[in-house]
């Protein structure tokens, strides 16, 4: 499916027709973006890379335990996207220039 759609998004005949938009996370639970301030999209309309998704760890040693890695998409969250052929793939999420974002992760004793 992901080589689908590589080959779908690079054979677009004109630069025209792929389009940048955001979006703005309307709902979570079903998710949706509203595009543009025009229409807005369900989450089966939108193609999500990996790296969006939050992982999940376990660390073993002397200390084990579990935790998250990443940020879930949440409610407010402006998201870019390239549109094509009636696609929409999320290239990620906006931000401030500069912003770092910080993860910790507890580990039981």
């Amino acid at each position: 499916m992901i080589g689908e759609l590589i080959r779908e998004f690079s054979n677009i005949d004109r630069p025209e027709e792929a389009q940048i938009l955001f979006g703005t996370v309307s709902g979570e639970n079903p998710l949706s973006v509203f595009v543009d301030e025009r229409f807005t999209l369900t989450g089966e309309h939108l193609i999500f890379p990996s790296y969006l998704n939050e992982k999940s760890l376990s660390i073993y040693g002397s200390h084990t335990g579990t935790g998250t890695i990443g940020e879930k998409i949440a409610a407010g969250d402006i998201l870019i996207l390239l549109a094509a052929k009636g696609q929409y793939l999320v290239i990620g999420k906006a931000g401030n220039y500069g912003d770092t974002d910080q993860y910790s992760i507890t580990v039981g004793e």
